[in-house]
């Protein structure tokens, strides 16, 4: 069973902000410092490691419950009245997804010409891959017709994946693959 730390957050007045659980708690930390408004507060952290996630689950609830951290959401006494509540209003309405609210885009303005900047950058960057990737696969296939090099031997030397040899020496493979990932993107689109 994977360790898993139990951690508390705390300000620089020592009180309680935040209770988790991370197998990975530095990784969990960057999530917070990136994502959590009360990251800044942050001044303190304790972690205690615990034998395996479920026991870490158990103690991350009691924690929150006994020491009702600021920020928590789960677990807490106002979090279990509003569950009661939901629940209750779900026993009476039926359940539907709201439509997404999306901002309005601007059409014309400093916002928008700076996303069509980004855009036509982001455009002629990917124009460049492309043109040096073809100079790759075509190098590659222009190496193996002289020296009769296997793909397992160009691995080796190159570094690249087999697939990526794969694909570099039988274009027909590559636009097969493109093709395929294509579909797939097009399957998985809502509405598709």
């Amino acid at each position: 069973m994977t360790p898993t730390a139990l951690y508390r957050l705390y300000d620089a007045n020592g009180s309680l902000l935040y209770v988790g659980i991370s197998s990975d708690p530095s990784k969990r930390f960057r999530e917070h410092r990136s994502a959590s408004q009360w990251w800044p507060l942050v001044a303190s952290r304790r972690v205690e490691w615990l034998r395996h996630r479920p026991a870490a689950q158990q103690a991350e609830r009691k924690a929150i419950e006994a020491e009702s951290p600021a920020w928590n959401v789960v677990f807490t006494a106002k979090a279990a009245q509003q569950n009661k509540q939901s629940r209750a209003a779900q026993a009476s309405i039926p359940l539907r997804r709201a439509p997404k609210a999306r901002a309005p885009r601007d059409q014309e303005g400093p916002a928008h010409e700076l996303v069509a900047e980004f855009d036509r950058e982001i455009q002629r960057i990917e124009a460049i891959k492309r043109e040096a990737m073809m100079r790759r696969n075509r190098r590659l296939r222009e190496f193996q017709a002289e020296t009769g090099w296997t793909q397992a031997d160009m691995v080796r030397a190159t570094g690249y994946t087999r697939e990526t040899i794969r694909q570099a020496l039988n274009p027909e493979i590559r636009e097969a693959v493109k093709a395929r990932r294509a579909a797939k993107r097009k399957g998985a689109a809502p509405g598709g």
